[in-house]
């Protein structure tokens, strides 16, 4: 029986082994500039990932991962009315109905969390310009301007007006 199975043995197939001439110095001088490469690639990563690091926050926040677009908001007044204008060098991104909020100075220096709200308008293209007006708001005081940052955008604050009704 013994004899049957090794009949049924299917024969291995043998390795062919071939003999290949290498220069060891070339392949080591080869792997060390590998290394080298790995090594300085990892510290470039490393670097960038800790310049990136401070920036997060402000990167993350821009959504876009660039800089934001600079935007400016203006304020006038006559009578207990107020308007004015927000600029932008990408006018229909960052000014087009854009929210401008009107405050009522309470203390010496602009303080949003503090100052009261008075009214809000929305800027909108006035021949090539794009304006805001909230119309008579019959106040009086020091007033100010300000538009919020948005994600492409940045946010600014106008100077401090002065209405005497």
């Amino acid at each position: 029986m013994l004899c049957a199975l090794r009949a049924l043995e299917v024969e291995k197939p043998q390795r062919i082994r071939h003999s290949v001439a290498i220069d060891t110095s070339e392949v080591r001088r080869e792997r060390g500039a590998m290394r080298t490469q790995t090594i300085a690639t990892a510290a470039a990563l490393v670097l960038a990932g800790g310049l990136a690091a401070p920036g997060f926050a402000s990167v993350a926040a821009s959504a876009g991962g660039g800089s934001l677009i600079d935007t400016s908001v203006t304020i006038r007044t006559e009578n207990g009315d107020f308007w004015g204008q927000v600029k932008s060098p990408r006018p229909r991104v960052c000014a087009d109905e854009r929210k401008v909020v009107l405050f009522k100075q309470v203390g010496r220096n602009q303080n949003p969390s503090n100052d009261r709200r008075i009214a809000s308008d929305t800027a909108s293209l006035n021949g090539d310009r794009y304006e805001w007006n909230t119309g008579n708001t019959g106040a009086s005081g020091k007033f100010y301007a300000r538009v919020a940052r948005t994600d492409e955008c940045k946010g600014d604050t106008s100077k401090t007006v002065r209405s005497d009704r």
